[in-house]
């Protein structure tokens, strides 16, 4: 007798913040530096004990916290062989990430870190190719502004959507959104509320519901949808049961045969090949078409 187990009752979806790797061939892009880029960082230094130069380009949504706490402790940081890019919208990162390293938050100023650290600015709207992957970016609503990104690799698209929000309805931007998704092969997207959440006590908090993730990937004709920034406040089995309720949805709307609704854990691995996404994995060296949370 075979007897399936929920992710909730077998592991952990864990409490790292946002920090996605995409890994296409030998080109990879990281998406934010939140405290999951430590672990990253120490998985990339294990794969180069010969301290090989080694570059590395990070898409940056927005300077809040929970999004550059991770890069004081990247471990390539440590290396005068490494060569880091940050690519962002924003023209702040650069100061945002100096106060970070700032006395007393710190010990290591900015300035003495051993690697080679750059800023790119990007423009919303506009596609740049950085490290061999076309980049998109678009405003979302968030306090300060927050930027999606639509990644292509030629061959599969992936549109990373974290901190934002739909106030009020607000029909437009939820079309806007849905114009950036279309026919992406995975939605990273923020779901860290419920619908009745997002409507009522955490309204205009800057984030998003699973049921409006829903919504715009099935109105885009995404592929996959995958639940991401959970609410730090939920068990493992409320997240769970979020999972198990947006998948409801989707079939109640008729969409789960063209529409895969996962939730993203620490350590999360998928594949996108040829259109098909694969089981999750354990962490191991990234192979071609990875998109690791």
């Amino acid at each position: 007798m075979r007897t399936h187990l929920s992710f909730s009752t077998t592991g952990t979806f864990g409490g790292q913040t946002s920090c996605v790797q995409i890994c296409s061939d030998e080109r990879s892009l990281v998406l934010d530096m939140g405290t999951g880029l430590r672990t990253l960082g120490s998985e990339l230094m294990a794969r180069n004990p010969q301290r090989a130069p080694m570059h590395v380009d990070i898409l940056l949504s927005h300077p809040h916290w929970d999004h550059i706490a991770g890069f004081p402790f990247f471990a390539p940081l440590t290396s005068p062989s490494t060569t880091v890019t940050i690519h962002a919208c924003h023209d702040t990162i650069e100061a945002a990430l100096r106060r970070q390293h700032g006395d007393p938050s710190f010990p290591v100023p900015f300035d003495q870190i051993a690697a080679d650290v750059s800023f790119a600015r990007l423009e919303p709207g506009r596609t740049t190719e950085i490290g061999g992957f076309a980049v998109t970016p678009m405003r979302q609503h968030h306090e300060g502004d927050s930027f999606a990104y639509r990644i292509d690799d030629g061959t599969r698209t992936l549109v990373y959507a974290t901190d934002t929000e739909f106030p009020d309805g607000t029909p437009g931007e939820a079309e806007e959104a849905a114009a950036f998704f279309a026919d992406a092969d995975m939605v990273v997207f923020d779901a860290m509320y419920t619908l009745a959440e997002a409507a009522t006590d955490r309204r205009r908090f800057g984030h998003a519901s699973n049921v409006q993730g829903a919504d715009i990937c099935m109105r885009a004709g995404a592929r996959r949808l995958c639940l991401f920034h959970h609410d730090p406040r939920r068990r493992d089995d409320e997240l769970q049961r979020l999972l198990d309720q947006t998948r409801r949805y989707v079939a109640l709307q008729g969409a789960d045969d063209t529409l895969e609704v996962i939730a993203a854990h620490d350590g999360l691995d998928y594949v996108l090949t040829d259109g098909v996404v694969t089981p999750p994995r354990a962490c191991t060296e990234p192979a071609a078409g990875f998109a690791r949370c």
